[in-house]
């Protein structure tokens, strides 16, 4: 699943989505305490009776009796002080673990959100068409430009490129990633590159032989551009973007658009610690 469609997805809620879901809990909360409160006060009042007994009234009034009567009172209200004790507690951890699952959700959203805008807002560098050229010097020398554009809204920074050019046989057998050919090794490029501005990346020239362009114009070889761009965006991330580029066949001229080649193409972002 691509980074947009994750952000696009919203799973459907197992419980529904009640305004006042959240406030059961706290209601159920505030109604034991109000009545482990009122029998508290309860218990104190029966406490102070037996302390402070009445006067009799009676003359065949048992003290033991009533005493007794007192005692399985107090029991009686200590076992249902335990009993909504034990259940204001079970209440409270409840309440717990919803504000628990409520701050990682909240976190998820906050994360979300983040990705979102990095997404939105980083630059894109996106290689362009590349072109062949003779090389004026003469020597039957060629080298390659490709065009370099950042179609996203915040500059690259600490950008290298690094392409080569190279003879392959054709159709490709290996991924190219920057060419060398005849010991000369890719041209290496450092700039900064704004959002809507574009830059230019050349190649070394190379010798290429008559029988090296004879397979090229059977399209028993092509000439290939192979190029690594790396960048840095604003949020701490470094984008690696590989890009391969040919050329096959005898219709090619000089300042012709080379092909995309079908692999040596992609792009891996990581985050630098």
């Amino acid at each position: 699943m691509r980074p947009l469609d994750r952000l696009a997805y919203q799973p459907k809620p197992l419980l529904p989505e009640w305004r006042w879901w959240p406030a059961l809990p706290f209601a159920t909360l505030v109604l034991l305490a109000s009545h482990a409160l009122v029998w508290e006060l309860s218990l104190a009042s029966l406490t102070a009776q037996n302390r402070n007994p009445p006067t009799e009234t009676r003359a065949d009034a048992n003290p033991e009796t009533k005493e007794g009567g007192a005692d399985e009172r107090i029991v009686g209200y200590t076992l249902w002080l335990t009993i909504f004790t034990g259940a204001l507690a079970a209440v409270s951890a409840g309440q717990i673990r919803y504000l628990i699952r409520a701050d990682r959700a909240t976190k998820r959203a906050l994360d979300q959100s983040k990705e979102a805008t990095e997404i939105e807002l980083r630059p894109y560098i996106a290689p362009g068409v590349a072109t062949l050229h003779s090389d004026p010097s003469g020597g039957g020398k060629m080298f390659a430009r490709v065009k370099l554009t950042n179609v996203g809204k915040t500059p690259a920074s600490d950008m290298v490129v690094s392409v080569g050019l190279s003879i392959q046989t054709w159709p490709q057998t290996s991924v190219v990633r920057t060419a060398t050919m005849g010991g000369v090794g890719p041209q290496i490029t450092r700039m900064e590159l704004w959002p809507a501005n574009d830059a230019r990346a050349k190649t070394n020239g190379i010798n290429v032989s008559r029988s090296a362009l004879e397979e090229v114009d059977r399209s028993e070889a092509a000439i290939v551009l192979g190029g690594t761009l790396q960048y840095r965006d604003v949020f701490g991330m470094r984008h690696t973007t590989h890009f391969s580029r040919h050329k096959i066949g005898e219709s090619w001229r000089d300042g012709e658009p080379m092909d995309v080649s079908p692999r040596g193409n992609e792009s891996i972002s990581e985050r630098v610690k």
